[in-house]
């Protein structure tokens, strides 16, 4: 059986760099920037300045992707790729199905995306992170363009630029490659064209969706059902939970996407 090659870094190494790579947000007119919570305290100027702008909150999961090369690879010998391609592994099998997890975040109404990168050697994360262009050589899709998933082994396959397809026994969706730098500009013609609200305003709505699904969840999982609803809502505010529950239930990142030079 082929064995894809791993990538040559690991999921935080990449997080790191496209994290800071979206702060940039070089030769675009939106600046995306993580939430953590350890950073995250009543009154501190930083954080009510950043909660006064017009924005968007963001939801990204990061992935690793592995390298396919041959073509005896399931993909090319059934002839839907040309070699090279990647691979995205989705994490469906465990007590808690994480993608569906996403998915109903993102029906929630919220900003929810997989990214991964469109490359696997260190020297190629090294030189998209010196160059500002880690978000602009990653793969983007939206976890409802997936479709919800059994508790069973799936990924997407992709190029990029090029097609994605979801290899699993219930589904076969298909697709383009985004373009990344047409979501960072979407985001920011929404905040200036439909007047998005300050962040500070949308924040209850956030805390409340976050909150519902935690609720009717989190028994799922046997990690999860000793951790009482009301001591989260008692001990900790709005912004720290939206954070900590994004990252340690939805295992995802927290950002907002803000235009540049606001006031």
């Amino acid at each position: 059986m082929y064995t894809p090659r791993n990538p040559f870094f690991s999921e935080f190494s990449y997080g790191y760099a496209l994290t800071e790579d979206l702060i940039v947000g070089q030769g675009t007119s939106v600046s995306i920037a993580p939430i953590f919570p350890s950073l995250i305290e009543e009154g501190q100027i930083g954080f009510d300045v950043l909660l006064e702008r017009n924005g968007i909150p963001l939801f990204l999961q990061f992935k690793l992707a592995h390298y396919i090369s041959r073509r005896t690879a399931r993909e090319v010998r059934d002839g839907l790729f040309e070699p090279p391609l990647y691979r995205m592994h989705l994490r469906c099998r465990n007590e808690m199905n994480q993608h569906s997890l996403l998915l109903s975040l993102e029906e929630e109404g919220n900003e929810v995306y997989y990214t991964a990168p469109a490359f696997h050697l260190r020297e190629q994360l090294d030189e998209a992170y010196r160059n500002r262009q880690v978000w602009e050589r990653s793969f983007q899709i939206r976890p409802s363009d997936v479709g919800p998933l059994s508790q069973e082994d799936h990924h997407v396959s992709f190029q990029k630029p090029g097609q994605w397809r979801v290899f699993s026994a219930q589904s076969s969706r298909q697709g383009e490659s985004p373009d990344s730098s047409a979501i960072r500009n979407r985001l920011g013609r929404e905040i200036r064209e439909k007047q998005t609200p300050q962040l500070r305003d949308q924040i209850h709505r956030l805390d409340q969706s976050l909150l519902k699904i935690f609720r009717e969840r989190k028994d799922e999982s046997a990690s999860w059902r000793w951790v009482r609803p009301e001591a989260i809502e008692t001990e900790l505010t709005p912004l720290r939970r939206i954070s900590y529950l994004a990252r340690s239930f939805f295992d995802c990142q927290f950002f907002v996407a803000t235009p540049k030079g606001q006031a």
